[in-house]
């Protein structure tokens, strides 16, 4: 488990235990870790990210304190190295996908995604213009034939092609039945 799931877990667990609060053994069994791990995840919470977290002696619990505040959250979103980059891998390759090909289905994905690195500290432009995808061997396909292509995979129908080939220079008719795109 890394260490933003065990911020969040430990939120959830205090969340959920705002009156009586939780030890520190309970804390180590939600975490799944050492004494030492789940200390240095309360120090987490409380430090860097300004959680009111209080320790109770007599009752030896942490809880958070709410005196006037309302119940304290986690503040907007998180995202660990891989979500991160899942992310921005999928909005690079949202962009290159040709114009108008699948346009309509793709607009709201990209909207959503482009929210949601929005919502990143500092927001997504200084991270994405840092972030580049190099396609490789990668030519722009023919939208009509991409779409032909398509339809015929989803239906499980054969196509009849004229193939070109590159090294011979020559063209033939083909019979193909398209397997993946």
């Amino acid at each position: 488990m890394d260490r933003v799931e065990r911020i969040y877990r430990l939120h959830a667990l205090l969340d959920a235990n705002r009156r009586y609060g939780v030890t520190l053994e309970q804390i180590k069994e939600r975490l799944e870790c050492s004494r030492a791990t789940a200390v240095r995840t309360i120090r987490d919470l409380r430090n860097y990210l300004g959680a009111p977290l209080v320790w109770n002696p007599k009752l030896r619990r942490y809880r958070y304190e709410e005196e006037g505040r309302g119940p304290w959250q986690l503040p907007g979103l998180w995202l660990g190295a891989d979500e991160l980059h899942a992310l921005l891998a999928a909005e690079r390759l949202l962009e290159q996908v040709e114009p108008g090909l699948l346009e309509p289905e793709l607009a709201p994905l990209r909207r959503r995604i482009r929210a949601l690195l929005q919502r990143l500290p500092g927001g997504s432009e200084a991270l994405a213009g840092r972030v580049r995808l190099a396609p490789i061997g990668r030519r722009a396909p023919n939208p009509e034939a991409f779409r032909t292509v398509a339809d015929a995979l989803a239906r499980k129908r054969r196509l009849r092609i004229t193939y070109h080939g590159r090294a011979s220079d020559e063209e033939t008719e083909r019979t193909v039945s398209p397997q993946r795109l």
